[in-house]
C-alpha cells in the first residue's frame, strides 16, 4: 500500500481525491491523508511514520507549496513531490523542478492521467 498525503485549501479537493481513488482506498493500493496548509502538512509528515508522495497545491495562504517542497527535501529528502498548481506558466513549471519536485500536475486535475501517472511513479 502507498500512502499519499494531498495539500491543497479547497475543501473540495479532499472530496474529489475521496470520490476519485475510492477504488484504490478500498483495495488497500492507496492510503491518503489531507491537510488543509502547508503548516498542517509538516504536522502530517512529523507524525506519519510512512509517506510515499505529497502531492500539493502550489498557492496556499501561510505556506505556500514552494515553502513545503523546500522544508521536505532539506528535512525528509526521500519524499517524492507533486506540484499541481491551476497555473500553467512555464516559470513555476522549472522553478518546481529545480527545487527537487518529482512532477508537476495542471489543475484541474485529470484523474485518470493522474492514476496512471501514478501506476507508472509506484512501478
Amino acid at each position: 500500500m502507498k500512502h499519499i498525503l494531498i495539500v491543497d485549501d479547497e475543501e473540495s479537493i479532499q472530496f474529489l481525491f475521496s470520490r476519485m481513488f475510492k477504488k484504490e482506498t478500498k483495495n488497500e493500493k492507496f492510503k491518503l491523508y489531507y491537510a488543509n496548509s502547508g503548516r498542517e502538512a509538516i504536522q502530517v509528515i512529523k507524525t506519519q511514520e510512512k509517506l510515499d508522495l505529497v502531492i500539493t497545491d502550489i498557492n496556499m495562504p501561510e505556506m505556500d507549496g514552494f515553502e513545503l517542497l523546500k522544508y521536505i527535501i532539506e528535512n525528509h529528502e526521500t519524499i517524492p513531490v507533486f506540484m499541481a498548481s491551476a497555473y500553467t506558466d512555464n516559470e513555476r513549471k522549472i522553478l518546481a523542478k529545480e527545487m527537487g519536485a518529482s512532477r508537476y500536475i495542471s489543475k484541474p486535475i485529470d484523474f485518470a492521467k493522474l492514476k496512471e501517472l501514478l501506476d507508472g511513479f509506484f512501478s
